[in-house]
């Protein structure tokens, strides 16, 4: 039989706890349930929206693979059902409504990225993967209305979200109404004793805590964990705000993710996505104040310790070797993809770098000339309507991680 780990001072020197935001109703009740011996349900839900998570996502991860570790279940679940209602959570219009063959290719996707913290063929205690498509697709009407009618419209238009398009006279779709209820009734399907998930996500969790008690007569715990955001925006981890780092990178393009990020968001970082002890980290705050520590070089080591948990230590290695001799020592990677063409031709900008992979359409690659994300031999091309030609072999660079040699055809 499995054994739970309740050792108090093996609970208390959990890195993960200074990844947590809140708990509800109280840390030392959770603490007091972690001691007892008793074997707790842990879960954290994905809507899978998008194909990818990235290591802001990793936060609450963190905490389940060390409740995993004490010998707890965990349930890693995807939502497959309320990804194609859409959460509205931080949201000022609804969101775009996503097809059940997307779902189903991003759930595969999300898995395998989380599977980078979670252990999922644990022999002894291995997470669980489940989609509330299961329960929530095969629900009645009649006990939908049950579950709704434990919520009232005053809660859920309690929301900020909701408040502010109120006053903005924006609509608010009926569904987006019901799905804090719905992702509410996952904690009642699968009885568990605790949920985890980022801060923006408290609603949502305490109306899963709700039912829970209502429905299921059981005591829910609630750990939100802090969110991985830039503090001169306050603006989360996302594409749009260029402070991504996707989960399912390439170490190469995982350690040159980290190395792009904002100066503002490494110390954060550091404490929200690494097992790093809180002493070095502090160590690292300090040197960065005092500037003693250049970002640059604290930015080399988060991006090795990202790559390590995601990768392993060696590919971590090679990461920061390639890193360092394309970047720093500017020397262009041996895998650098090569094409041929025809001498002293004329091409057209755009077009040869959405062609060549350089860019993934005409209107990205004229964005990024004029931004000064293009090179060629080492010189900023911005002039997008300017014939290209060759007469010998070139590099072109675009941003800093693609490159693409072009020899002349003999």
């Amino acid at each position: 039989m499995l054994k739970v780990i309740s050792d108090a001072k093996t609970i208390a020197a959990l890195v993960s706890w200074r990844m947590i935001d809140s708990i509800t109703p109280s840390a030392d009740l959770l603490k007091a349930a972690l001691r007892s011996g008793r074997r707790l349900r842990f879960y954290q839900g994905f809507d899978p929206t998008g194909p990818q998570l990235h290591i802001g996502h990793a936060v609450g991860l963190f905490f389940l693979r060390d409740m995993q570790a004490l010998g707890h279940e965990i349930i890693f679940l995807i939502g497959g059902f309320t990804a194609q209602i859409g959460d509205p959570s931080g949201r000022d219009a609804a969101r775009r409504p996503i097809t059940p063959r997307e779902v189903k290719r991003n759930a595969l996707s999300y898995k395998a990225q989380a599977g980078k913290l979670l252990d999922f063929r644990s022999p002894r205690n291995p997470a669980k993967f489940l989609n509330n498509a299961t329960w929530l697709s095969t629900m009645s009407l009649a006990d939908f209305i049950k579950i709704a009618s434990r919520a009232t419209v005053q809660q859920l238009l309690e929301r900020d979200m909701f408040v502010k398009r109120v006053k903005e006279s924006k609509p608010i779709a009926l569904h987006e109404l019901i799905y804090p209820v719905l992702q509410g009734y996952d904690s009642v399907a699968m009885n568990v004793d605790a949920e985890v998930g980022g801060k923006d996500q408290l609603f949502n969790m305490l109306m899963g805590r709700k039912l829970s008690g209502d429905i299921g007569r059981k005591e829910k715990f609630v750990i939100s964990t802090r969110l991985l955001e830039n503090p001169k925006t306050g603006k989360k981890m996302s594409k749009s705000e260029r402070s991504y780092v996707p989960l399912d990178a390439k170490p190469s393009d995982m350690y040159g993710a980290v190395m792009a990020l904002p100066d503002e968001m490494v110390a954060a970082s550091f404490e929200l996505c690494t097992a790093l002890a809180q002493k070095d980290i502090n160590e690292i705050r300090r040197g960065l104040s005092q500037g003693t520590l250049s970002f640059r070089d604290a930015k080399a080591r988060l991006a090795r310790e990202i790559v390590s948990w995601a990768h392993g230590n060696t590919q971590a290695r090679q990461a920061a070797h390639a890193f360092e001799k394309t970047f720093v020592r500017k020397e262009i990677p041996v895998d650098t993809p090569a094409i041929s063409v025809r001498k002293n031709a004329a091409y057209a900008p755009l077009a040869f770098l959405v062609l060549h992979g350089l860019a993934t359409s005409k209107s990205e690659a004229k964005r990024l000339m004029e931004s000064r994300a293009v090179e060629r031999d080492e010189h900023l091309v911005t002039d997008w309507k300017q014939p290209w030609q060759f007469s010998r072999e070139s590099v072109l660079k675009v941003g800093k991680r693609r490159f693409l040699r072009v020899k002349i055809k003999h």
